[in-house]
């Protein structure tokens, strides 16, 4: 207990240090900090002089860089020479201030001084800085975190993106300093060494969360430096970087580990699900390493390319599923990078009887056909193309095939695009002179039954499926001018087409064309626009551009299914010429 006489020696400790710092005495400041015969004052006294030192830790004062050099080396020689238990408690509480960066940045050094001064067992006393670190990058802003990739500029961007970065570079570090003291130790096989690896590397995946993963790219360019220091700390922590691909989602969006990896470290499996670690986290982590590239050195020559791209395709449906542009880019990216390593690889069709293929292409194609951003739209239809092509023909047909029974007329664009992809592989199969049972005879026969097809929908319902009518009637046309050995034996199915698809196309442009005149009559005499009811909603045609529209298109598909009879005819008159 303190002695009057003593009380008023503190007293006067605390009142020399705040006068020096509103004086501005920085230099003697620093020369009773660091006095020797002060350091029993300073210990007694660190709980009312860190508070007064960190007070002129905020934006207004880091203008100054010599007063914040003061305050950064009165903090750590605190730090050094204060009691570790106490003075942990102290960084804390200053670092658990939200709205100021400044402070939170300058304590964490001191944090970590304090965190190795610690006796042995300190894995509980880490776990308390990183969770308030954790939660410093939490509270931004949310508005903040999300751009437009059109060039659509948000308030205050750039700002925000220098606060994401000085955050991350404030914050590696604290965390390289710990990691390294834990590497070092790693040998020993310590119960409390173990216990500090996984807390280390359970918030190192966190903060590849929020806010790491919603920036754009050029915000990323920003935090480059950090993304690296954040992949290297873990690559440092677990040797080998692949083991969190074994990790499989539970229902509350949480992962776990399987065998492989618990056997490496043990108990990382329940410590990561404990601390509720998000699978997006890890899937941003192989982003990094695969996509980008940062220590893909570290990753082992022993893993299988297919064994890398299904796993990585796992994770990255969390960021494909996120409504968040910037998010689904980087599960996009991911897919793309996987997908590049299988190099000159076929996946067996067999591989489709995964459930991750059937997730992965519902989300691609929710992309590619309802993704308000177009850059992104089209990364997707690549990457689909890509994919497609990765698998035999076999896999190649039943995705084609299924992806049909999966997306309905609404989506015209889609199987008019897939439409192509039919087209690009049978021209390769004649090309390449390759026999394949799935691209010719009844399996060809059964697809084009399948693609080549008007509903039995309203007849205004022809304007909705358009591009889906003129690829099929593309593809056709490229049937009779390239096959016409009829290696595919599309030839006996053409009269099929003429039987049905031709006729009841034919026959809706007839109706369609009718039903438009008689609207457009029923306009003019009313004086009032008209609008067309499609699958019970209606679709307004307002202006004389949008009539016109619709009529052209029906000349267009017109014009195409007079040219595929006359080829159809040609074709047929040569083949009945022919010697």
């Amino acid at each position: 207990m303190s002695t009057p006489d003593s009380k008023e020696q503190l007293d006067a400790f605390i009142d020399t240090v705040r006068n020096h710092l509103s004086n501005g005495q920085l230099d003697q400041l620093m020369v009773i900090i660091h006095d020797e015969k002060n350091i029993q004052q300073l210990k007694d006294t660190s709980w009312d002089v860190i508070p007064i030192i960190t007070q002129y830790l905020n934006e207004k004062e880091s203008t100054s860089h010599e007063l914040l050099k003061c305050c950064k080396g009165c903090l750590e020689e605190i730090a050094r020479k204060g009691n570790p238990e106490e003075t942990l408690l102290e960084f804390l509480a200053e670092a658990e201030d939200l709205n100021n960066d400044v402070k939170f940045i300058a304590v964490l050094q001191p944090l970590s001084i304090v965190l190795l001064r610690l006796p042995k067992k300190r894995g509980q006393s880490m776990e308390w800085c990183f969770k308030t670190v954790q939660e410093h990058f939490k509270a931004l802003p949310e508005q903040n975190l999300c751009y437009n990739e059109e060039n659509v500029k948000v308030a205050n961007k750039t700002k925000f993106i220098q606060r994401v970065r000085d955050l991350y570079l404030g914050a590696i570090p604290f965390y390289r300093c710990l990691v390294d003291e834990v590497c070092h130790h790693l040998k020993e096989l310590d119960n409390d060494v173990m216990i500090q690896r996984k807390a280390l590397i359970s918030f190192l995946l966190q903060l590849l969360g929020k806010p790491y993963m919603f920036l754009d790219d050029t915000a990323m360019e920003s935090v480059e430096l950090a993304s690296k220091e954040i992949v290297g700390c873990l690559c440092d922590l677990v040797i080998d970087p692949m083991i969190f691909m074994d990790f499989t989602e539970e229902e509350d969006d949480l992962f776990l580990m399987s065998g492989v990896c618990g056997s490496h470290i043990s108990g990382l499996d329940s410590y990561l699900r404990t601390n509720k670690v998000p699978v997006q986290s890890l899937a941003v982590l192989y982003y990094l390493i695969l996509s980008k590239r940062i220590h893909l050195d570290c990753v082992p020559c022993v893993y299988h390319p297919s064994f890398i791209f299904h796993h990585a395709l796992h994770l990255a449906c969390y960021l494909l599923k996120s409504s968040e542009n910037v998010i689904i880019v980087k599960g996009l990216r991911l897919t793309e990078a996987v997908l590049m390593r299988l190099q000159d690889t076929l996946l067996a069709a067999r591989m489709l009887d995964l459930p991750i293929h059937y997730d992965f292409t519902k989300f691609l194609v929710n992309i590619m056909v309802y993704c308000p951003v177009k850059s992104t739209r089209i990364l997707a239809i690549n990457l689909f193309k890509t994919y497609l092509f990765k698998f035999d023909l076999k896999g190649q047909y039943l995705l084609l095939f299924n992806l049909h029974k999966s997306v309905d007329h609404s989506c015209s664009n889609l199987r008019g695009f897939l439409m192509t992809q039919i087209k690009e592989i049978i021209h390769r199969t004649l090309n390449e002179n390759i026999t394949s049972i799935y691209f010719t005879g009844k399996c060809l026969c059964d697809l084009m039954a399948l693609y080549c097809n008007v509903p039995q929908e309203p007849d205004t319902y022809l304007l909705e499926i358009s591009d889906e009518v003129m690829s099929a009637l593309n593809l056709i046309r490229f049937l009779i001018l390239r096959d016409k050995d009829d290696k595919t034996g599309i030839w006996t199915y053409l009269r099929t087409l003429e039987d049905g698809f031709f006729k009841k196309l034919s026959e809706s442009l007839k109706y369609s064309r009718e039903y438009y005149n008689r609207l457009e009559m029923e306009a003019k005499d009313s004086k009032e626009k008209f609008s067309v009811t499609v699958r019970n909603e209606e679709l307004s045609l307002k202006s004389e551009d949008e009539r016109l529209h619709a009529q052209n298109l029906f000349d267009l598909i017109e014009d195409i299914l007079e040219r595929v009879k006359e080829c159809l005819a040609e074709s047929r008159l040569m083949n009945t010429e022919a010697p």
